[in-house]
């Protein structure tokens, strides 16, 4: 295994290492001094993070960003997976459900933490932002220590191989085959947005996530 790059930005030994990861996460303006995340109303977009901050299941599921709506509209600020207004979040708790999970099992990230920089309207991850969040990337997933880390999309398998190689490009040969990654599984998944169910239809998603029964099942 390639040597890590063991990242720590002032960590309080009095908070737990989840607090204290979002805590410094949230003070990160990185990103705001060459415009690449979003800016509304003068505001800045800033790094959002899973509400509840465990992962009791030990699996990691980094997808690609935050979207608009969870970072400004009043009352959110954190990642939602909501089955009411959400279709990415319905189809996703579907996912997890086929193998008896539900989103509070599982503990949500993102390949960048804050909402990118608009561009036709959309808003792109782009590499220079995923070199940025890196850090923060590992930073978790040395802080959580989790079994298996899932990949919701190409860019979430791109943002992990930039902490370790894996040698995985093309998203379409490796869907469901999780790989030693490290010192843990990866599990390679299309995105569960409506883009990703027009590559890989909802029934061949649903087959790539079973096997993650198995490896939860693994206690190797």
């Amino acid at each position: 295994m390639a040597a890590a790059r063991v990242i720590r930005l002032g960590v309080h030994a009095t908070k737990p290492p989840l607090l204290a990861y979002r805590d410094e996460a949230q003070a990160c303006t990185r990103c705001q001094d060459g415009g690449a995340i979003y800016k509304h109303n003068d505001t800045w977009a800033r790094p959002l993070f899973d509400r509840h901050l465990n992962c009791p299941s030990g699996v990691l599921v980094v997808a690609e960003a935050p979207n608009f709506d969870d970072t400004f509209v009043e009352g959110k600020g954190y990642l939602t997976y909501d089955i009411e207004s959400d279709p990415t979040g319905n189809f996703a708790r579907e996912l997890l459900a086929s193998v008896a999970l539900t989103t509070t099992d599982v503990l949500f990230t993102n390949a960048v933490l804050c909402l990118p920089k608009a561009r036709d309207q959309r808003h792109p991850v782009t590499g220079k932002l995923m070199r940025a969040c890196s850090p923060w990337l590992q930073r978790l997933i040395d802080d959580v220590q989790p079994r298996v880390v899932a990949t919701f999309g190409l860019k979430a398998l791109s943002a992990v191989r930039l902490i370790e190689k894996h040698g995985l490009r093309k998203l379409a040969d490796h869907a469901g085959k999780p790989v030693p990654w490290y010192g843990r599984q990866l599990l390679p998944l299309f995105h569960p947005g409506r883009l990703g169910r027009i590559s890989r239809s909802a029934a061949a998603q649903l087959a790539d996530i079973a096997v993650l029964r198995g490896l939860l099942a693994d206690k190797c």
